[in-house]
């Protein structure tokens, strides 16, 4: 009897072990295989995963590199020459010195330097660091990525991946264009922008930066305490900015408070080259 029901035992525990592969199996497969019918509608209904995956990647990197250009001055690359190594920071001068005068000489940076270095860097962590459109191919679809009528596999369609940014002063957007295409016999169905924002004073610090340039340029000197107050009053938002100076430079380090949140701000700082005066 002891034997019969050992027996038993072991039949169930193996017919359990079976019924546990194949329960995996079924969950590993649905996601790989695609038994649905082919039209239009059922394969649009596979593009939401693919666009939060993309959405995702836009996020991620594209807040990694604006924190990274804010904090540099508004260059994700200052160039040799042309930034204050400041808290293991590369900070970008926005003002180059004028020999023996208080003044000095503006660098140039537009909104549009900084979304097309935006565009460049998020568009490379993209292609090389977060986008895995290789893990929402199934068996029973096809999908492909057309550019110029010519269609390309995942892996080779990625290499034709564009980044566009835009630039506002508390949301910053940013657009994926790669023009993917799901189809199923003689049905397919294709999506070729996928957008993110990310809320991040980006716009709004930047514009605070180019006030302090300009003063600087004009006079050699501002007051970031009367500044700090008559921005909070006119906007209604709590500006910080400082004004540090490690000798015979200068740094502006200016942020909204507690945004996006107290252990998380957002940060824009920006170097001002000056000389040694004479005497000390």
């Amino acid at each position: 009897k002891n034997m019969n029901k050992r027996g038993q035992v072991s039949t169930f525990v193996i017919i359990g072990i079976i019924l546990i592969v194949l329960i995996s199996l079924f969950l590993f497969l649905r996601d790989k295989i695609y038994i649905g019918p082919s039209s239009e509608a059922s394969l649009q209904d596979e593009f939401p995963p693919i666009e939060e995956h993309i959405q995702d990647c836009l996020t991620e990197k594209g807040e990694q590199r604006m924190r990274e250009l804010a904090i540099q001055g508004g260059y994700l690359d200052p160039g040799p020459d042309t930034y204050l190594e400041y808290l293991d920071n590369k900070v970008a001068y926005r003002c180059f010195n004028v020999v023996d005068q208080p003044y000095c000489s503006a660098r140039i940076l537009t909104v549009d330097d900084m979304e097309e270095q935006l565009e460049l860097q998020v568009g490379e962590d993209l292609r090389t660091d977060c986008l895995d459109l290789d893990a929402f191919d199934q068996i029973g679809l096809d999908m492909e990525i057309v550019t110029a009528n010519v269609i390309r596999n995942l892996n080779q369609g990625l290499q034709n991946l564009k980044i566009e940014v835009e630039i506002g002063e508390d949301t910053t957007e940013f657009t994926a264009i790669l023009p993917i295409r799901i189809s199923k016999d003689d049905t397919f169905v294709e999506r070729d922008k996928f957008t993110a924002n990310v809320d991040l004073p980006l716009g709004r610090l930047y514009d605070v930066s180019h006030n302090f340039v300009n003063q600087e340029a004009v006079s050699g000197f501002t007051d970031t305490l009367l500044f700090n107050i008559a921005k909070t009053q006119v906007t209604n938002k709590p500006y910080m900015c400082q004004k540090l100076q490690p000798y015979p430079d200068k740094i502006y380090i200016c942020k909204i408070k507690d945004v996006p949140d107290p252990d998380n701000e957002f940060i824009f700082q920006f170097a001002i080259q000056d000389e040694p005066r004479r005497g000390l």
